[in-house]
This record gives structure tokens, C-alpha cells and sequence, in this order.
């Protein structure tokens, strides 16, 4: 094992600035929070020790990942945050890859592994990314994750737009979420999916995400619906997008 030193194969990221990848990799960052806790890969799995930016390395997530008690059983894996063939790697993605990771870890010691400054051996989790890209797999806690994460900024900010007010599962492929819009109107209940139309589990709401202010704001006559909630005024179906 030797210790790391810059990879000139870290140079695949045309199109995308240093600020650019700083920003994606502030993402993961709070997106694998939830897991310092709860394993990625469940009740089998290891749960988060940390969230790094690899120096010199920008296009790159370092996430390290341990038992929760001994630090010396610590492995980190580095996730990109870009495609080879353009765009970037969703956050969905790197949580879904790492929950792989977590039940089966890979060997700490093994051929061409390196040791960070901090001494934790790392492995690249590059082609692991790349073959999830092919055929990606989610579970539900993923798609209520994904769902939720349309109301807050992933920097730490006050996202502008409605609020979340909270969530309920209506059954396998449904969740509520109760939003407060911006201007102080009543709260309402949001209907989405969490698979997608061939029954898949979605790993993103994007399309929603990129119209939700706009459809609390103008748009929630046509989408609502009859059903009664006593936890928000009214009730809308969004499970379209």
C-alpha cells in the first residue's frame, strides 16, 4: 500500500469549472448525512464516517465509510461527480453506489491501494459509479429522499419557494408532502410518485423539482383533487411528473 499522490486520470470534467464540482460535491456532502447514523446499505451495512474533497482532485467525492467504533476499520471510496461522457453524476446516484459498497466493502489492502494523509486506505469507486450508470437500482427510501429534497438548498441555505411542512406514505408507490407556500397561504398536500411508469423505484424528481414553484405558486387549481386531509387545506395530485 503507498501512499496518495495525484492521479492524472482526475482530469475528466470538461465543461464543468472548479466552483462547478465544488458546488456538487457540497451536495453529497449533505445528502450522506442522513447515513452517518443508518447505514447505506441497511442493517448490514456500515454507516458514514465522513464526507471529503480529495486535494487536487475536484471532480472527485470522497466518502469514507467505518463500523461506527473503531476508526482503524475505516475505508474510503472515491466517487465522481461527472460522467466521461458529459453531465454530471446525479447525488441519487453516489447514495445508491455507496449502499452497494457498504454490504460488500472492498478489500482495504488491495492491489494498487493508496493511504490518504489521515491514513485511511481508499479505493477508487469509478467503474463501480459508471456500472450503476448502466442500470441503476433504488430503493424507496431513496425515492421519499429525493422527494422531500425539492424544498431545501443542498448548501445550507434557506431554499426561496414553499416549505415543506412534512410527509406521509400513502402506500408503496405514493408519499404526501405538505407544503407551505411562499406567500403564506394555507398548507397543502402534494401527491407524488415514487416509482416511475414501467414500476421502477425513481432515484430523482427532477422534472418536479425544476416546476415546483411555479405549480404551488399558479397551477394548484387544476391539479386538485377530492380527497380530505385534516393536515393541510387541500390536496393535490402530482404523481404525473
Amino acid at each position: 500500500m503507498t501512499s496518495e499522490e495525484p492521479d492524472p486520470a482526475y482530469t475528466g470534467y470538461t465543461g464543468y469549472t472548479e466552483d462547478d464540482l465544488d458546488g456538487l460535491h457540497r451536495i453529497v456532502v449533505w445528502a450522506m448525512l442522513r447515513h452517518v447514523s443508518r447505514p447505506p446499505g441497511g442493517t448490514d451495512g456500515r454507516p458514514v464516517r465522513g464526507v471529503l474533497a480529495p486535494p487536487g482532485r475536484p471532480d472527485v467525492t470522497r466518502v469514507v465509510l467505518w463500523d461506527g467504533a473503531d476508526t482503524s476499520g475505516s475505508v474510503a471510496y472515491d466517487l465522481p461527480l461527472v460522467h466521461p461522457t458529459g453531465g454530471n453524476i446525479p447525488w441519487s446516484v453516489l447514495v445508491a453506489v455507496l449502499r452497494a459498497l457498504a454490504v460488500r466493502p472492498a478489500p482495504a489492502d488491495g492491489p494498487g491501494s493508496v493511504r490518504d494523509g489521515l491514513g485511511i486506505p481508499v479505493v477508487d469507486a469509478r467503474d463501480a459509479t459508471l456500472r450503476f450508470c448502466e442500470e441503476p437500482s433504488y430503493d424507496l427510501g431513496d425515492a421519499l429522499y429525493s422527494a422531500v429534497s425539492m424544498f431545501r438548498s443542498f448548501d445550507g441555505g434557506r431554499r426561496e419557494g414553499p416549505r415543506l411542512g412534512g410527509f406521509l406514505r400513502l402506500d408503496s408507490d405514493t408519499a404526501r408532502l405538505y407544503a407551505d407556500p411562499e406567500d403564506g397561504g394555507a398548507r397543502v398536500g402534494l401527491d407524488v410518485s415514487l416509482r416511475d411508469r414501467d414500476g421502477r423505484v425513481k432515484g430523482g424528481h427532477t422534472g418536479l423539482m425544476a416546476a415546483l414553484d411555479s405549480l404551488v405558486r399558479d397551477e394548484l387549481g387544476w391539479t386538485r383533487t377530492e380527497a380530505l386531509d385534516p393536515y393541510c387545506a387541500s390536496v393535490h395530485d402530482f404523481t404525473h411528473w
